[in-house]
């Protein structure tokens, strides 16, 4: 006699998400370290990673605070990424993801550009740019649903190759 056994392993779909104000695809302007009531962009970049199976239904979203504006200018423009004003929120559509993309190939990658003024009270303070971002996908050889989470961003932008200390706390 013997025993038959299957395992199924679900693919490992991984967000990164960063806040660039130098080293972002995007041209970004305006006062670094922020000033009250002078505008400053970043750019905010999502990059995608996907292990074991090919991945579908793959959608990103975040909430954007109610102080920040959202410029609508992406990269690359042919992404799938938008803006609702009303709740905030954006959301890039990625479709699939092929297995080892971000290991065997270019992760996926999506920037575009936000914009921050800061008001008088919040001065000395590290205001956020974007909140938690989460992705949604379904495993195409187990159907399972994945999902992960990237923390929120602010203005304390360590990965940016042009950061020093103290550029994301707001000044008069």
């Amino acid at each position: 006699s013997s025993i038959t056994s299957n395992a199924l392993i679900n693919s490992n779909i991984t967000l990164i998400s960063r806040a660039f104000y130098t080293g972002g695809l995007l041209k970004n302007t305006g006062p670094l370290p922020p000033k009250a009531e002078k505008p400053t962009t970043y750019t905010i970049s999502w990059s995608l990673s996907n292990t074991f199976n090919n991945t579908s239904n793959v959608e990103v979203s975040a909430v954007l605070p109610s102080n920040i504006k959202f410029l609508n200018k992406i990269i690359p423009q042919s992404e799938a990424l938008t803006h609702d004003p009303v709740s905030g929120v954006i959301t890039w559509k990625v479709g699939n993801i092929k297995t080892n993309t971000g290991y065997g190939s270019a992760p996926r990658m999506v920037s575009f550009q936000v914009s921050l003024t800061p008001s008088l009270t919040q001065i000395n303070s590290v205001p956020t740019l974007l909140g938690d971002s989460t992705v949604k996908a379904t495993d195409t050889f187990t159907g399972v649903e994945l999902s992960a989470v990237a923390n929120s961003l602010n203005t304390e932008i360590f990965t940016d190759p042009g950061y020093k200390n103290g550029y994301g706390v707001v000044v008069k």
